[in-house]
C-alpha cells in the first residue's frame, strides 16, 4: 500500500480488529464501525425483501412498530432469512390449501404474526454470541458509525432521565 503510484481504494472487513497489527491499521484513513440496524433502516430491510416475495404487501403502523420491536436485535442478513422462511410457510399453506391449477393465480399473503412466529424458531446472532458482539462494540467507540442517526418516523424519541 506504501508503494502506490496511483490512487487505490482499499477496504476491509473484520469482527476482530485487536487481532490486526497496529500497522496494519495506521494505513488506514477511517475505520468503520457497521452495528445492527436501527428501526428505520430495519424497515427499509423488510420493504426491500418483502418486495420479493410479498409484492404490495404493507401493514398499518400498529403492526410495523410491533415487527421492529420485536426484530432489533436481528441483522439484515436475519431479517432477510425470516422473510423468506415466512414466503416459503405461506407458498406451503398455499399448496395445501389450492389445487395447483390456482395457484399461479394467487399471490402469496402474510400477517405480522407469521413473521413473528418464524422469529421465535431462531435466536438472533446478537443473543448466540452477545458477549463477543458486546466486545466489539465497545472496541469501535473511536470508529466512525456506517449508519447515520434513525430521523425515520420510527425513530424513538430520546429519553430524558433529568429534567433541568
Amino acid at each position: 500500500m506504501q508503494e502506490r503510484t496511483s490512487q487505490v481504494l482499499v477496504m476491509a472487513t473484520v469482527n476482530r480488529l485487536e487481532f490486526l497489527p497496529p500497522e496494519l491499521i495506521r494505513r488506514f484513513d477511517e475505520i468503520i464501525f457497521v452495528d445492527l440496524p436501527h428501526a428505520g433502516a430495519r424497515y427499509e430491510i423488510f420493504k426491500l425483501h418483502l418486495a420479493k416475495y410479498f409484492p404490495g404487501l404493507d401493514f398499518c403502523e400498529k403492526d410495523w412498530l410491533r415487527l421492529l420491536r420485536e426484530t432489533k436485535l436481528l441483522t439484515p442478513a436475519e431479517i432477510g432469512m425470516m422473510v423468506r422462511k415466512t414466503a416459503e410457510n405461506a407458498f406451503y399453506k398455499n399448496v395445501r390449501e389450492l389445487s395447483s391449477l390456482e395457484l399461479g393465480e394467487k399471490p402469496l399473503t402474510a400477517i405480522v404474526r407469521d413473521f413473528l412466529e418464524v422469529r421465535s424458531q431462531f435466536t438472533p446472532s446478537m443473543i448466540r454470541e452477545e458477549d463477543k458482539i458486546i466486545e466489539i462494540r465497545n472496541k469501535a467507540v473511536y470508529a466512525r458509525p456506517a449508519a447515520s442517526p434513525d430521523r425515520s418516523r420510527w425513530a424513538k424519541e430520546a429519553e430524558v432521565l433529568f429534567e433541568s
